[in-house]
C-alpha cells in the first residue's frame, strides 16, 4: 500500500527538520576523511613499509577529496541533501581501503579492519535513513568482495578460511550498526512527532486564549456601548426637538438661520445613526431563516440600491443557489459592503485629476466554489494597505474620518451567524474584493 498524503507530508517535514543535523554530521564525516585517513598511514609504515608511499598517495588523494566536499558543504546549504556528500566520502574512502586490501594480500590482508571502521563511522554518524545506509553499505561490501575474488582466482584453503572469517566480522559489524541506526532513527522520529504535537497544542492553546480575551473585551465593549448609547440617545432626542421648535419660530423671518438649523439637524441625525450602529453591534438575536433564491434576491436588492454617479454597476449572478438566510441581515451586509466600495471609489475619483474622470466599476457576482456559495463585491477604489488589512474586522477600527469602525465587524458577525464568513483581498490603488460566503448545504 502506498503511504497516505498526511504520512508523506510528515516524512517530508521530518526530512526538512533534520536538514541542519544532516549537514553537521556530514561535516563530522569530512573531518574523519581529512584527518583520520592520513593519520593511519603510521600503520602502513609499520606493517607494509614497501607500500607506504603508494598507500600514502591513496590516503592523501581521498583526504583532499573529502576536504573539497567539506568546503562545498560549507559554502552551499543543501540541508538534508548533504547526505549525498557524505555518501560520496563513504565510497571514496571505502574504495581506497579496498584497493589497499588487494595490494596487501587480498584474502589475507588485515586491512579489512579499516573497512569495518568505515562502515561503523558512516552508519553511526549518518543515522538518517536506514534503507539508504543498508543499500550503500551493501554496494560497498559487494565492491570489496568482488575486487578481492577477481584479484586472486585460486586462493589457498587457509587464505579462503581467513577471508570468510573476516567477512563474518564485516557482516556482523554492518548488521549491528544498522540495527543501532534504526533504533536512533525511530527515537528521533518519535521525538519529532512529540515536538510537532506539542507545537500544535501550544498554538491551539494560544489561539483559544486570544479568542477568550477577544470575547471578553467585546463583551465589556458591548456593555459600554449599550450604556453610552442609551445615555446619549435621550439628550439627542431633546436637542433635535429643540432645533425643530427653534426652526418653527425663526424660519421665514429673514434672520438667515435656516442653513445653520439644517446643518445642526443633519448632524443630530448622523449621531443618531452612529448610536443605532453601536446598538446593532450589541444586539443579539437568532437569525430568521428563509429559503431564498439568492441570485433573484440579490438582483432585486441591487435594483433598489442607488449607485453614485460615475460608478458603473456590473452584475454577474450565476450561482443558481438556494440558501436559508435572514434576508434583513444579508441586506445589511450587502448594503454595508457596497457603501464601503462606493466610498472608496468616490475617494479615488476625488484624487484623480483626469478630465473627464475615469469611470469606476462595481462588480457584484455570485458563484458556488468549493462547497461555498459566494457573493463577491469588487470595486476599483483606493484599496486597503497591507498594514490595515489584518485590522479591518477589529471593532472601532476605521481608516476614514467618519463613522465608528463597526461596519465590517457587524458584517462579519452576521455572516458567522449564518455559519458563513467574510473574505477580503485588496491591492492598494487598484481595488478591493469582498466575498460573503455561505455553506452550500442547501439545494440549488
Amino acid at each position: 500500500m502506498f503511504p497516505g498524503r498526511q504520512e508523506m507530508n510528515l516524512v517530508r517535514d521530518f526530512t526538512e527538520d533534520r536538514g541542519p543535523l544532516v549537514r553537521a554530521r556530514v561535516d563530522i564525516l569530512s573531518y574523519f576523511g581529512i584527518y583520520l585517513v592520513p593519520l593511519f598511514g603510521v600503520v602502513d609504515y609499520i606493517m607494509y613499509p614497501r607500500y607506504f608511499r603508494e598507500f600514502m598517495i591513496y590516503r592523501l588523494l581521498s583526504s583532499a577529496l573529502c576536504g573539497i566536499l567539506f568546503l562545498v558543504n560549507q559554502k552551499w546549504n543543501f540541508g538534508y541533501k548533504s547526505f549525498y556528500l557524505g555518501m560520496i566520502e563513504f565510497y571514496v574512502v571505502g574504495c581506497v581501503i579496498t584497493r589497499m586490501i588487494i595490494v596487501s594480500g587480498g584474502y589475507t590482508s588485515p586491512y579489512y579492519a579499516g573497512l569495518i571502521l568505515v562502515f561503523l563511522i558512516f552508519c553511526s554518524v549518518l543515522t538518517i535513513n536506514v534503507r539508504h545506509l543498508a543499500f550503500h553499505s551493501g554496494v560497498l561490501y559487494l565492491i570489496y568482495t568482488g575486487s578481492v575474488v577477481f584479484s586472486e582466482r585460486a586462493p589457498s584453503e587457509q587464505a579462503l578460511r581467513l577471508f570468510l572469517t573476516n567477512n563474518m566480522f564485516i557482516i556482523s559489524a554492518i548488521l549491528g550498526i544498522l540495527v543501532a541506526s534504526e533504533v536512533d532513527y525511530r527515537l528521533r522520529w518519535d521525538e519529532f512527532l512529540l515536538r510537532r504535537k506539542l507545537k500544535e497544542r501550544t498554538e491551539e492553546l494560544e489561539a483559544a486564549q486570544e479568542e477568550l480575551i477577544r470575547k471578553e473585551r467585546l463583551a465589556i465593549l458591548g456593555k459600554l456601548i449599550a450604556t453610552v448609547s442609551h445615555e446619549l440617545r435621550n439628550p439627542l432626542g431633546t436637542i433635535r426637538s429643540s432645533i425643530f421648535s427653534l426652526g418653527e419660530k425663526l424660519r421665514n423671518r429673514g434672520l438667515g438661520v435656516e442653513r445653520i438649523l439644517d446643518r445642526a439637524d443633519r448632524n443630530v441625525l448622523r449621531c443618531d445613526r452612529i448610536i443605532e450602529e453601536l446598538l446593532d453591534y450589541t444586539r443579539t438575536r437568532n437569525p430568521i431563516l428563509e429559503t431564498t433564491e439568492l441570485d433573484e434576491w440579490v438582483e432585486e436588492f441591487l435594483s433598489e440600491t442607488v449607485i453614485p454617479e460615475g460608478i458603473i454597476l456590473h452584475k454577474d449572478l450565476r450561482s443558481g443557489a438556494k440558501a436559508k438566510v435572514d434576508r434583513e441581515w444579508l441586506r445589511r451586509c450587502l448594503q454595508n459592503v457596497i457603501n464601503n466600495a462606493c466610498q472608496a471609489m468616490l475617494e479615488k475619483m476625488r484624487q484623480e485629476v483626469l478630465n473627464p474622470p475615469v469611470k469606476h466599476t462595481l462588480t457584484v457576482s455570485s458563484q458556488i466554489s468549493k462547497e461555498k456559495i459566494e457573493i463577491r463585491i469588487a470595486d476599483t477604489g483606493t484599496g486597503i494597505t497591507e498594514e490595515d488589512l489584518p485590522k479591518i474586522f477589529t471593532p472601532l477600527y476605521s481608516t476614514r474620518g467618519f463613522g465608528v469602525g463597526l461596519g465590517l465587524s457587524i458584517v462579519n458577525q452576521l455572516m458567522e451567524s449564518h455559519h458563513g464568513g467574510v473574505e477580503i483581498s485588496s491591492e492598494p490603488g487598484c481595488g478591493t474584493t469582498v466575498t460573503l460566503w455561505l455553506p452550500a448545504d442547501s439545494p440549488r
